[in-house]
């Protein structure tokens, strides 16, 4: 977020850079096999605005919320669709190499309000040997207001534990 931008999460969320990942989040969250997956992902990411912002919660809602900055477009499904597309493909690339993980689909919901707007795309990542063990949820966000548009990728371990509600508070 570029400076002026704000957003109002619980007060279990704390700020974390890319580089402390591993040290900050990863012993409470993920084991390493994951926590590679998921910096991979997040350098990816990183693609789209140079500057993300990178919020963790190791107490409550167990989640790891990376913000980008993106070009400012009016949402519609269409066009959510187009540029999730492209994200998932490569997002997907990640866990399709490890042979012991299936991605399922939990959600699709876009939601307009007013001149704010928001596409949420959720996916199940399943321990394809042990199909009882959740690894965790993937959360893809695209959301617009009157002057800005961001990409938000979130990793949770709640399927109703995520931040939707708390991304209208982005400004």
């Amino acid at each position: 977020m570029g400076g002026k931008e704000s957003i109002r999460l619980p007060t279990s969320f704390f700020r974390i850079e890319l580089d402390d990942l591993g040290k900050s989040f990863r012993p409470n969250f993920l084991d390493s096999s994951s926590y590679s997956i998921v910096k991979s992902n997040l350098v990816y990411l990183t693609q789209e605005d140079d500057n993300p912002d990178l919020f963790a919660d190791t107490t409550q809602f167990y989640s790891l919320i990376m913000i980008t900055d993106l070009e400012r477009m009016e949402l519609n499904p269409t066009i959510g669709g187009i540029f999730y597309g492209r994200m998932q493909k490569n997002l997907d690339l990640a866990y399709a190499a490890d042979p012991n993980t299936d991605i399922k689909k939990v959600s699709t919901i876009f939601t307009p309000s007013g001149d704010k707007s928001m596409l949420k795309y959720k996916h199940a990542i399943i321990d394809r040997v042990n199909r009882d063990r959740l690894i965790v949820y993937r959360g893809i966000y695209l959301y617009t207001n009157a002057s800005n548009s961001y990409g938000v990728f979130e990793l949770t371990l709640g399927k109703d534990r995520d931040i939707e509600k708390y991304l209208w508070t982005l400004d």
